[in-house]
């Protein structure tokens, strides 16, 4: 679909711009360059005889491949996530660090179960295990997050959910054993939860379906979600800074404890 972007990036326009490079080939010969548009290449062959107007070719064809890279769904993920143009209060907490392994609090509750559609979620920076002050909607253009958290849906930098490269793998394997080995052989994927149509891909709860999906198991008989037996790796947003993860509680307290409130994370994370 992108790809089709580049026929809008025939932005052609461009390409016509090109074309008006064109006029200095005098001869339609440019045009039918900028007609190539995807072409810019073949926009400069058919306007070699008028060089001048190959040239535009080619800067045609840059505009277009800009034009591709446009997010397509965009209405779908709004209705489908219903970003906040607020940035989250919660808090991200270092709670100790050991061997190149920090224990971290995050605070994902959203302003509580009740009050979630109107609070946004919490942006982590994996590199200094900081809260990254930005709202949903800024975030959708920003490479300065790793993972977005709210409640119990857990998102990164990539595809559907942003502009950076960020990556996820889940592994059946104790947290310290992983180490960036385990990378070679990983299936990593990015945020992949609208289709070809825009359609979403949601789970039973209505939520997004993303690499972390799996992350918790629920307990119907005390309605508590707890944490799988999963490390995951995460290739930040940068594409290639290498994280493990594990989360170790959902009901923590700002100290580090077990408590009772809901989306409050404990998690290892470290570099690999």
């Amino acid at each position: 679909a992108s790809g089709g972007s580049g026929a809008s990036g025939g932005s052609g326009a461009s390409g016509g711009s090109g074309a008006s490079g064109g006029s200095g080939a005098s001869g339609g010969s440019g045009a039918s360059g900028g007609t190539a548009g995807t072409g810019g290449g073949s926009g400069g062959s058919a306007g070699s005889t008028g060089g001048t107007a190959g040239t535009g070719g080619t800067s045609g064809s840059a505009t277009g491949g800009t034009g591709g890279n446009e997010f397509e769904c965009t209405s779908g993920r709004d209705e489908l996530l219903g970003p906040i143009d607020a940035v989250s209060t919660g808090d991200i907490t270092v709670l100790e660090t050991a061997n190149g392994v920090s224990t971290v609090y995050i605070d994902a509750s959203a302003g509580g179960y009740q009050n979630q559609a109107t609070n946004p979620a919490i942006y982590l920076d994996l590199a200094n295990l900081s809260r990254v002050d930005i709202t949903d909607v800024a975030a959708f253009t920003s490479s300065s997050w790793d993972l977005a958290l709210k409640r119990d849906l857990i998102r990164s930098n990539g595809g559907d959910s942003g502009v950076g490269a960020a990556e996820v793998a889940a592994l059946s394997k104790a947290f310290d054993d992983v180490t960036s080995a385990d990378a070679t052989d990983a299936s990593f994927e990015e945020d992949d939860y609208l289709d070809n149509l825009c359609i979403p891909q949601t789970d039973p709860t209505g939520k997004p379906v993303t690499p972390f999906s799996g992350w918790y198991e629920y307990d119907m008989q005390n309605m508590t979600l707890a944490p799988a037996a999963i490390t995951y790796l995460i290739r930040a947003a940068n594409g290639s800074d290498l994280y493990k993860l594990e989360i170790l509680d959902y009901y923590s307290t700002p100290d580090g404890q077990t408590g009772a409130t809901s989306a409050r994370y404990r998690v290892r994370i470290g570099g690999l």
